[in-house]
Parts: structure tokens; C-alpha cells; sequence
């Protein structure tokens, strides 16, 4: 969540934007399209409103984060460093309006003819059992969570390593799916 500045100019925004909306000039206010718009302007006012006070942003307790040490990376021909930038969250159930169970995440990974697909490839590596294919719309759906035996307690084994394993991908900024 953004701090308090960066809360108060978006909140600036939208309110601009609700009074644009609830004035606007050179079109009929009783437009459907314009109550439409003033209405998702206010929603958005209210809801940046209700994170005025730092105490309403939590979401749940952290329970894991790495320590903040440089580890080498080499990315192409570059050799640099990163900072480990995960946490492991328990999430407080009443902030949400969907419960964590039904949470449903879309990942691009692209087509089959796309270059992430070669990475979906590389993640499926050594799995024979659910394979993740490539979607038509070029979103994989991730849906639920893992418990904790689940993440303990692989139940997939990989044919190359012999080993029950996860299959984890991350879809970064720059690095898109990994």
C-alpha cells in the first residue's frame, strides 16, 4: 500500500475526477454513461477515503520475510545483484469480500507461438501429470491456495530429479514469467 502522500494524491484524483463527473461540461448529466462514471468515481473516493487511517490498510500479519542481503543474480551476460522481495503473508479473512479459497489469479504466459510459452515449457519440465498448457486467451488461471502439508509434502515427482516438487512461477516486471 502507498504511503500517506502518495494516498492523498490519488485521493486528490479521484475527487477531481467525482466532480468532474457530477458537473460535467457539454454533456447531459442524466446520460446513463455519465451517472455510470460518477458513480465508479465515488466508489473510488470512498474506498481510497476508508485508507485515510493507516490501521484500515492491513491486510494480515506477515509471517516470513528474508533478510534484506544482496545476492549475486546474472541475467543474460550481466552479472549484478537482487534483493530477496517476498513475504509470506496470513491474511485476515474479514478484509476481503472473496475468501482466500476462491482467490483466482491470471498470469500471462502468452500463446503457443509467444517466447513466455518456451518458459511454461521450462516450468513443466520433468512433470508428466498436470502439465500447464498454454491458454487460448493466453491467461493461466491459478485458483485456491496451498495448504501447508501441500507445501511440505509435495505430491508431484519430477522424472528427471526423482524428487516429489513444487512447480513455482513468478511473472515479474521486467522479467515477465519466470
Amino acid at each position: 500500500m502507498p504511503g500517506n502522500e502518495t494516498l492523498w494524491a490519488l485521493l486528490k484524483k479521484a475527487k477531481n475526477l467525482r466532480d468532474f463527473w457530477a458537473n460535467p461540461v457539454g454533456i447531459d448529466p442524466k446520460a446513463k454513461d455519465v451517472r455510470g462514471e460518477l458513480t465508479k468515481a465515488q466508489v473510488m473516493v470512498d474506498h481510497l477515503q476508508s485508507m485515510e487511517i493507516p490501521s484500515s490498510r492491513r491486510i494480515g500479519t506477515v509471517v516470513y520475510s528474508p533478510p534484506r542481503v544482496p545476492k549475486p543474480r546474472k541475467v543474460g551476460n550481466i552479472d549484478g545483484q537482487w534483493l530477496p522481495d517476498y513475504a509470506i503473508l496470513e491474511l485476515n479473512n474479514a478484509r476481503f469480500r472473496t475468501p482466500p479459497g476462491d482467490l483466482l489469479n491470471e498470469v500471462p504466459v502468452g500463446d503457443v507461438n509467444d517466447s513466455s510459452c518456451t518458459t511454461l515449457h521450462k516450468i513443466n519440465k520433468g512433470f508428466f501429470a498436470n502439465t500447464l498448457v498454454a491458454p487460448s486467451d493466453g491467461l493461466l488461471r491459478l485458483e485456491g491456495t496451498l495448504s501447508d502439508s501441500d507445501i511440505r509434502y509435495p505430491k508431484e515427482k519430477n522424472f528427471f530429479t526423482d524428487e516429489f516438487q513444487l512447480r513455482v512461477g513468478k511473472y515479474g516486471r521486467t522479467t515477465k514469467l519466470t
